[in-house]
């Protein structure tokens, strides 16, 4: 997993960002646990747009948790996460200790881009009933799958906020251009000063 186009170097070789930086030194990884625990999963999940999790300027991702503190940190918050899936699915079969290190670490391999916000709100989801359903049984690769398409779902989610600002700035440019346009008539009674050297007219000639 290449991360180096999107972070620096530390001096003792390590790689961090300004978001990892910032938590390593605002929180403990115990503090860190504590603040962004499992309970935000129920006040997450309810959202109507993935694209302003996403776009939140100073929610840390999966990899600025590995790399404020390490990869055994980000695994193990995600695994807080993942108990209280399990805890909440009511099925026979829960996850077992061992599946629940191996998907934390799957998790954290494939989905370091996506920030805390967005994996409560996932796992908020996953636990609603929204992705997959699991019989009988707690199945690792239906999560990831429910997570795929979380992800896709967010992509689509992403392209049509970045639309509406596209949109929204056409719109405005629009505005902005029709309230310094004038009419064809205006036009004419303008050139028609500029032409025998009225100064102001050359100026609002100039700039239609």
């Amino acid at each position: 997993m290449s991360l180096a186009t999107s972070n620096d170097s530390t001096k003792n070789g390590k790689r961090s960002t300004e978001i990892s930086k910032l938590l390593a030194k605002t929180f403990s990884p115990s503090e860190f646990c504590i603040k962004y625990n499992p309970d935000l999963q129920g006040s997450l999940m309810c959202v109507r747009s993935i694209a302003g999790l996403s776009l939140l300027e100073h929610c840390p991702k999966l990899t600025d948790v590995m790399f404020a503190y390490s990869e055994d940190c980000a695994k193990e918050w995600v695994k807080c996460q993942l108990l209280k899936v399990n805890d909440f699915i009511g099925v026979k079969q829960k996850l077992s200790d061992e599946q629940l290190s191996d998907l934390s670490m799957q998790i954290v391999c494939e989905f370091y881009y996506l920030n805390i916000a967005e994996l409560c709100c996932f796992f908020g989801r996953l636990r609603s009933g929204k992705y997959e359903d699991f019989y009988g049984s707690i199945d690792p690769m239906r999560i990831l799958k429910s997570l795929n398409t979380f992800c896709h779902d967010r992509r689509i989610d992403i392209e049509r906020h970045e639309k509406e600002i596209a949109i929204a700035r056409s719109e405005s440019k629009n505005e902005e251009r029709m309230k310094n346009s004038v009419s064809w008539d205006e036009f004419i009674k303008i050139r028609e000063r500029a032409e025998h050297g009225d100064n102001e007219a050359k100026k609002l000639l100039f700039k239609t």
